[in-house]
């Protein structure tokens, strides 16, 4: 049985599909190969909006506030279609400044059963928020890494999505990384928040290293440190178009099964 809780939709800008359109995708997977690709549950989790969306240069890749009605009615009414367990979530950027956000307006208000931290971008020292996979100094990654233990440790989230992102941008491992991600996994540990095993990043074009082409994420470095620190897995398609479940999800899972780490079915079942 499969499982993912990492789904993009048309609101987000730079993904395709409805809710319904996913659902669809996952009941055909069943259908075609009953023995081995059956959805148990899918999990929708397009990127958050943000209050005062024109100050974020991430505005491009997000829903906005006022299409919050529709995207919950639109997750409510597909649902009702399913034969498995369909979940509300967020994929959110961390900002201190929306820690009431998060947990008042996200969860309380629209019901958002998880939220995802997606850590795509950090503040640097300039007050504007930059892309990971662009930076270029250790200064701008250690305050990287500052702010995804923070945000780890806020309480906020419930997975940690591709937590070796940071991978994107950096050619080589080294004794400085491992110190950083060792920290990184060692919060998540401490909040119990699982990190995610992304089946988007093996799609993604593979960076030529000294050791050859990799994948710019997962990085195998990364989890299998992950691994021998006992950190908590699970494995998400990151789907921004419904053809696009089935396999990025398969593509995760397998990964994880190649280095023996055993991936979280279902965090949320005490929610249905």
């Amino acid at each position: 049985m499969l499982t993912n809780f990492h789904t993009h939709t048309w609101m987000c800008h730079h993904a395709t599909g409805r809710p319904i359109d996913y659902i669809r995708a996952a009941m055909e997977a069943g259908e075609n190969n009953p023995n081995k690709d059956t959805f148990s549950a899918l999990g929708i989790s397009d990127h958050c909006p943000f209050p005062g969306d024109t100050e974020y240069n991430w505005i491009r890749v997000k829903m906005s506030c006022d299409q919050l009605p529709e995207y919950v009615a639109d997750i409510k009414a597909a649902a009702e279609y399913a034969p498995f367990p369909v979940y509300m979530g967020f994929e959110c950027e961390w900002d201190p400044q929306f820690l009431s956000w998060y947990k008042d307006e996200l969860k309380a208000k629209w019901g958002a059963q998880y939220l995802i931290l997606g850590a795509h971008w950090f503040i640097d020292k300039y007050g504007d928020h930059a892309y990971i996979p662009n930076c270029d100094n250790r200064t701008d990654l250690h305050t990287y890494f500052d702010e995804t233990i923070e945000a780890i440790g806020s309480g906020c989230f419930d997975i940690l999505a591709h937590p070796d992102l940071p991978m994107a941008g950096i050619d080589e491992w080294d004794d400085d990384l491992k110190a950083c991600f060792s920290d990184l996994i060692d919060a998540a540990i401490d909040a119990n928040v699982p990190l995610e095993v992304n089946g988007e990043g093996m799609n993604r074009p593979q960076k030529m290293t000294k050791n050859g082409l990799r994948y710019q994420y997962p990085f195998l470095e990364f989890w299998e440190l992950a691994k021998s620190k006992g950190a908590t897995f699970m494995a998400n398609a990151d789907a921004h178009a419904p053809e696009r479940l089935l396999s990025n999800t398969k593509q995760a899972r397998g990964f994880a099964t190649e280095l023996g780490i055993e991936c979280i079915q279902n965090p949320f079942n005490n929610l249905k």
